[in-house]
């Protein structure tokens, strides 16, 4: 599975067009320019997914502090929220992965 995606730095929260790929094993995105891979989660390193109950299409990827280093979770914006929520699950085999939050807490 693919899909364009827009990620937000942490700091300033500037908008990059990337592209989510789901594998058997990992999440990759990727630049959107040349196809470089940006960042490479396998399952295992994804501690839960995010959302929240507005219309915002935005996910939280949460990776563990050890893994952070000097870039933090994910923020991701994805205009195929339910469809890539339903491929991640499916894919990780993981169904407690994501969390709903109230958009105004």
């Amino acid at each position: 599975y693919s899909a364009p995606v827009k990620k937000f730095d942490r700091h300033g929260y500037k908008e990059r067009e990337r592209y989510l790929a789901l594998t058997k094993s990992a999440v990759y995105l990727l630049d959107a320019k040349d196809c470089k891979i940006k960042h490479r989660l396998t399952f295992n390193d994804i501690t839960g997914i995010t959302v929240t109950n507005s219309q915002d299409n935005l996910i939280v990827v949460r990776i563990p502090e050890d893994d952070k280093k000097d870039k933090g979770d994910l923020i991701l914006e994805c205009r195929n929220l339910i469809e890539a929520l339903t491929w991640i699950v499916d894919t990780c085999n993981k169904r407690d992965i994501i969390r709903f939050e109230s958009a105004t807490s």
